[in-house]
Formats: C-alpha cells, structure tokens, sequence
C-alpha cells in the first residue's frame, strides 16, 4: 500500500458513516491527516 504524508493536513468526507467514505476516511487517518466525517444520517455511524 502506498503511502502519503498528510501530516498537517485537514479532510472534510461527506457521506463518511460507512462504504466508500469511511474507508477513504480511515486511509486519510492512517496517512496522518485530520478528518471530519460527516452524514445525512445521524443513525449511520452507530
């Protein structure tokens, strides 16, 4: 798996309580980058 330093870095995901935004989310974590999810649906991310 590559890589990229985003240490310092912000993300905004829409539609991030679950399939391809939460995976991208977790990526974007795991690459050091700060992340706010946010959903439609309050009941999602439970």
């Amino acid at each position: 798996m590559n890589r990229i330093d985003l240490a310092g870095q912000v993300a905004v995901i829409t539609g991030g309580a679950q399939g391809f935004g939460l995976a991208t989310a977790r990526r974007l974590v795991a690459s050091g980058a700060k992340v706010s999810l946010w959903d439609r649906d309050p009941g999602a991310s439970s």
